[in-house]
C-alpha cells in the first residue's frame, strides 16, 4: 500500500508537505509487521487509506496493529464509523495486511 499512499494522501485533501512527512513515516511502519504498530502507527495507515477522520476514533479506543485483524463492523461501529461503505473499505485494508493463508 505504501506506493499508492501518495496518490491517497493527495486525493484525500492532505497538503503536500504533510503528505511528505507522512510518506516517511508511513515508510517507517513498512518496515514494522502490522501486528506490532502503536496506535500511532494504526493513524498514519488511517491517513495512507484516506480515512484519516477516523484517526482520532481508533487511538481513543487503543487500536493498535494488535487489534486490527479482530476489528468487525460491528466494532467500527462502536468506533462510530456510520459508513457502511467506509466500514467494508476499512474491512478490505485490514485484509490486506495479513499474509495470505497457505495453499
Amino acid at each position: 500500500w505504501a506506493s499508492l499512499f501518495p496518490t491517497m494522501v493527495m486525493r484525500s485533501g492532505v497538503s503536500s508537505f504533510l503528505c511528505v512527512f507522512l510518506l516517511v513515516l508511513a515508510q517507517d511502519i513498512n518496515d514494522i509487521h502490522f501486528s506490532h504498530w502503536t496506535e500511532q502507527d494504526v493513524g498514519i495507515w488511517l491517513t495512507s487509506i484516506s480515512f484519516i477522520e477516523y484517526k482520532d476514533a481508533f487511538a481513543e479506543n487503543h487500536i493498535d496493529g494488535e487489534c486490527l485483524p479482530e476489528l468487525t463492523e460491528s466494532t467500527l461501529k462502536e468506533l462510530g464509523i456510520t459508513s457502511v461503505g467506509h466500514r467494508l473499505k476499512i474491512l478490505r485494508e485490514v485484509r490486506r495486511l495479513q499474509p495470505p493463508p497457505p495453499p
